[in-house]
């Protein structure tokens, strides 16, 4: 048995937060999410990134409706089997909304294995089936809150798939849009191609009304940020 796929990035020490968003596995000890959400627990020290004092994260790949363990971090023994500690920044990236972040092995469970993350772009970017999968926080401030209740059904903060197209490139920026309903706990989560389930993108936002915005990862084959952090391009 292998785990893989998105986590849940929890967190202690946060004056605030219990969790803040997803990562999922892109290396063979690399998870990839958000530098807007890890820059709440880490910072840059002039040499590199480190925890901020007093904080330490972990990755929960159990939060699941039904599973036992939504009600909070940490979760019962099965549980446990699948969270891994975050133990290092590996880098945040200076162009993109982008971090990469190195875990630790878990001894009480199965070994964590990469995603496969897409080497070039799909045959037409701008109308290919895709989905998401990450953990959408309830959020009324930025949302029309009935609009949110009718797709999402006030089941929040575990994990979910949410289907939908991307819409085209935006000229001269390293993003590609797409139209899955999402929120603000999907920050981190990975775009998958509906046809190969193959990661082309990096969700890092969205506006209500108007679209969701992921970074298009396979321009990013060579960088050398994610070549440090091994990335499993296929």
């Amino acid at each position: 048995m292998e785990a893989s796929d998105a986590g849940r990035v929890e967190v202690e020490g946060h004056p605030g937060l219990d969790w803040l968003g997803t990562a999922f596995f892109v290396g063979p000890d690399v998870v990839m999410k958000n530098r807007h959400v890890a820059a709440e627990f880490t910072r840059g020290d002039g040499d590199g990134w480190s925890f901020r004092q007093g904080m330490s994260a972990r990755l929960d790949l159990a939060e699941e409706l039904g599973a036992g363990s939504g009600a909070g971090p940490g979760g019962d023994t099965g549980a446990e089997a699948l969270t891994y500690g975050i133990t290092e920044v590996v880098g945040i990236h200076p162009r993109v909304d982008m971090a990469l972040l190195r875990i630790g092995a878990n001894g009480n469970g199965p070994p964590a294995t990469p995603l496969a993350v897409a080497a070039e772009p799909p045959a037409d970017v701008a109308a290919r089936p895709v989905y998401v999968i990450g953990y959408p926080a309830a959020d009324g401030r930025r949302n029309e809150p009935e609009a949110m209740r009718r797709i999402f059904m006030d089941v929040y903060n575990v994990k979910r798939l949410q289907p939908g197209m991307t819409t085209g490139l935006v000229p001269g920026e390293f993003t590609v849009k797409h139209d899955c309903s999402t929120l603000g706990g999907n920050s981190g989560s990975p775009v998958f191609d509906l046809a190969d389930h193959r990661v082309l993108g990096l969700h890092y936002g969205g506006r209500y009304g108007l679209g969701n915005f992921a970074v298009p990862l396979w321009e990013l084959q060579g960088d050398p940020l994610l070549s440090r952090a091994e990335v499993n391009w296929v």
